[in-house]
C-alpha cells in the first residue's frame, strides 16, 4: 500500500513545484484550493483502499502544503507586510475550507450520477 501513497505524493509534489514555480505564493493558494476540492470529490467516490491511498493520502497529500504555506506568510511578516499575511492566511483557510466543501458536494452528485439508472 505504502507504494501507492510514495507514487501518488511523488506526482503530487512535482505538480505542485511546478505551480509554485510558476506563480510564486499564488501557486501555493492554487495548490491548496484545488487539492481541497479534488479531496473532497474523491471522498465521496467510494475508492478503493488502493486508489484512496494513491489519489487522497499520496497525490492530495503531496500536491497540497501547509509547511509551504507557513514559509510563506512568515516571509511576509518579516517584511512587516501585516495586511498581505493576513490576507493570505485568510484566502488560504477560507479557499481550503471552501474548496473541500465544494468538492464533497460535487462528489456526492457525480457519485450519483454514476449510480442512478436513467430514466
Amino acid at each position: 500500500m505504502m507504494i501507492w501513497v510514495a507514487l501518488g505524493a511523488a506526482l503530487g509534489a512535482g505538480l505542485r513545484a511546478g505551480l509554485w514555480w510558476l506563480l510564486p505564493f499564488w501557486g501555493t493558494l492554487a495548490a491548496n484550493f484545488i487539492g481541497s476540492v479534488l479531496i473532497g470529490v474523491l471522498a465521496e467516490l467510494g475508492l478503493s483502499p488502493r486508489a484512496q491511498a494513491f489519489s487522497m493520502t499520496g497525490f492530495c497529500g503531496g500536491f497540497t502544503t501547509f509547511s509551504l504555506f507557513g514559509l510563506e506568510t512568515v516571509s511576509f511578516l518579516s517584511l512587516r507586510a501585516y495586511p498581505e499575511a493576513a490576507a493570505y492566511i485568510a484566502a488560504t483557510f477560507l479557499l481550503s475550507l471552501g474548496g473541500a466543501a465544494l468538492g464533497l458536494f460535487l462528489g456526492k452528485r457525480l457519485h450519483l450520477a454514476r449510480h442512478t439508472p436513467p430514466g
